[in-house]
């Protein structure tokens, strides 16, 4: 037996979503730029004897982690704009 599912969609309801992961994907961004700055001073710090290769690890896979969030976000950005447009009547 085959049911049909029916799912109402606000158009505004998407928009809003679209603005948060808009939003997510700019933190996101701005974070990994943060993290970037000491990351370049990790090899200066660790030749004048200031920093650690343990530092410079863990420096580097904050900065991996926050850019492995990025492109999850973009895919959800590209498909909120899917939804939108297809509530707006174009054609995929």
């Amino acid at each position: 037996m085959m049911r049909s599912v029916l799912v109402k969609v606000n158009p505004r309801d998407c928009y809003f979503e679209l603005r948060g992961h808009q939003l997510q994907l700019d933190v996101a961004r701005r974070n990994a730029d943060n993290q970037r700055r000491p990351l370049d001073l990790t090899p200066v710090r660790l030749e004048a004897g200031v920093g650690t290769e343990l530092y410079t690890s863990r420096a580097k896979d904050q900065m991996e982690t926050t850019l492995a969030t990025i492109t999850p976000i973009e895919a959800v950005i590209r498909q909120d704009i899917h939804s939108l447009g297809v509530l707006a009547g174009q054609l995929p």
